[in-house]
């Protein structure tokens, strides 16, 4: 059906996107597209994992421009779910999902940087696309 991987998850975003777009022009909750399952357990309130992600914002209805990613670089980014160490939309949006699961997050203003935005990378009241992946998982025993 498709030529490569990288078709089958552009198509598969395009999905997210209009599961977005068709919840409101106000919502509150995360929403997330997966893009590839993974393997083992699913991941709980506790785990700490390594992911991989590209942020870009939302605009006129389709990811726009990138803020930020770490794709490129050799360290993942490391976090215990559900902690507060990072957007509620990452803590929120990455439960249930597997190591090397890929999942496409867009999260609205109230559960990333809200009115205040993040320096002049994200604008205030900004609705953020995340592609994730988990890495590395250290399940909570």
């Amino acid at each position: 059906m498709f030529d490569s991987e990288d078709s089958a998850f552009e198509f598969t975003k395009q999905i997210g996107l209009a599961k977005f777009n068709a919840s409101g022009s106000n919502p509150s909750n995360v929403v997330y597209q997966e893009l590839r399952l993974g393997q083992g357990p699913t991941l709980q309130e506790g785990d700490s994992v390594e992911v991989k992600y590209t942020g870009w914002l939302l605009e006129n209805k389709a990811i726009g421009t990138a803020f930020d990613s770490n794709m490129s670089m050799e360290k993942a980014f490391r976090f215990k779910i559900g902690k507060g160490k990072v957007i509620k939309g990452w803590d929120q949006g990455v439960i249930g999902m597997k190591k090397g699961g890929k999942r496409l997050l867009l999260v609205p203003p109230s559960m990333a940087y809200g009115t205040r935005g993040m320096g002049s990378r994200i604008p205030p009241n900004a609705t953020l696309v995340f592609d994730i992946e988990i890495r590395k998982v250290q399940y909570i025993i």
